[in-house]
């Protein structure tokens, strides 16, 4: 029982990572920059038909106070937002989803053909929600017996200076 093989993990396909995602616009982040300056330039690295990658430029700009519209390549896509009151009389700015229509801090653009969408439309998980097994391997040991030791190291050196 639990012998080599025994889990049910071997056809397990790992979600995509939030990572991995082409461009992310960040609500938070856009307000503050276009309130000094309407348009925003983002670099995206595409392939071209004949091999080598290039960057295209992506533009971010607010079109009066409710929408933002992105422009990559040749699509264009329009995205509500919304506000909801914060801490001293002043406004959060969040994304409604295209996808869901729920709000949400940032969109995510999977691929340079796909559309914007929230992390759980896309089906997105972070890096540190696929380490959960990383106990299994030689290297999470290393990594614990480095810590305890810089923790041992700094507690002598404390230890040591409380005596003088």
């Amino acid at each position: 029982m639990g012998g080599y093989g025994s889990s049910r993990w071997s056809g397990y396909i790992k979600k995509p990572l939030v990572e991995q995602a082409e461009l992310v616009l960040d609500s938070h982040q856009l307000m503050q920059d276009t309130v000094c300056t309407v348009r925003l330039t983002h670099l995206l690295l595409v392939p071209t038909p004949d091999g080598p990658w290039r960057f295209q430029s992506v533009n971010v700009r607010r079109e009066g106070t409710r929408h933002v519209v992105v422009q990559w390549l040749s699509h264009t896509a329009r995205v509500a937002m919304q506000t909801t009151p914060a801490l001293g009389g002043t406004v959060r700015w969040w994304f409604t989803c295209p996808l869901c229509q729920r709000r949400c801090r940032k969109l995510y653009l999977l691929h340079v053909d796909a559309t914007f969408g929230c992390r759980r439309c896309h089906n997105l998980v972070y890096r540190s929600a696929q380490t959960a097994h990383r106990h299994l391997d030689a290297a999470h040991y290393v990594e614990q017996l480095q810590r305890a030791l810089t923790r041992l190291r700094r507690e002598t050196a404390r230890l040591s200076s409380n005596r003088a």
